[in-house]
């Protein structure tokens, strides 16, 4: 039976994809940002190598009980926001969440880690990334807006990734598809291998600083959905 859901992933998918394909021709091709369609190419960028090494020589240490008490705090954080805590430590950042003095300080301390982390590491190209997000937060948003986001932004280098924020490949419904630029140098890392293999979820997440900008390039509403082109921004 083909019911109105149906219709209207269809209709998204294929004016979202025609959309994607025209950008990269007109403003992607003729600059040096790279983007990566794994449902196409396995190719993973090479920069990545040094981000994936990092994790599992931690987590390598850590099962031969040789890593250090920062070390271990570090996976544990990355490993938690790969979980279910990124939705308290985001709110918290965004000053929406409201928790105990216990919780708060544990989310603190989450967040320093993260934080210290990515600052460690950037992104080694001018790459697009792609992101799922919530309609409504674009509402309005007219070429040259300016969103600045106080969380963390989880992004994936994979152009084709549609995977919804518990990683479903959920249908969209009043969701964002958000296709980013991404400038060398960005702070960011590459967490894929933050998790142990049993509980990676396959998303090639790359993790970008809390406090970005977005910057809108352009804002299209395809009926209850949205898909927006922009750049990400980071203060010097």
């Amino acid at each position: 039976m083909i019911t109105k859901k149906k219709i209207e992933r269809k209709i998204f998918n294929s004016f979202s994809e025609l959309l994607i394909n025209r950008w990269i021709e007109n403003h992607i091709v003729k600059t040096d940002f790279k983007y990566f369609d794994l449902k196409t190419d396995k190719t993973i960028p090479l920069w990545t190598d040094v981000h994936n090494q990092y994790f599992t020589n931690i987590l390598e240490k850590k099962d031969n009980l040789k890593a250090t008490e920062e070390e271990i705090n570090i996976i544990d954080s990355f490993d938690n926001y790969q979980g279910e805590i990124f939705r308290h430590i985001n709110k918290k950042l965004r000053g929406i969440g409201s928790y105990t003095a216990g919780f708060d300080n544990k989310l603190n301390k989450h967040i320093c880690h993260l934080n210290k982390t990515i600052n460690s590491f950037d992104v080694s190209e001018n790459i697009i990334v792609a992101r799922r997000s919530k309609s409504f937060l674009f509402n309005g948003k007219k070429k040259l807006s300016i969103i600045k986001d106080y969380g963390f932004l989880s992004t994936s280098i994979n152009i084709s990734h549609r995977k919804d924020s518990d990683g479903n490949n959920s249908d969209f419904e009043k969701d964002a598809l958000l296709i980013l630029k991404v400038p060398k140098f960005s702070k960011a890392i590459y967490c894929e291998k933050a998790q142990k293999e049993s509980k990676r979820r396959t998303e090639f997440e790359l993790l970008i600083q809390k406090g970005s900008t977005i910057l809108i390039e352009k804002n299209y509403k395809i009926l209850s959905n949205r898909l927006i082109f922009g750049s990400i921004q980071q203060a010097d």
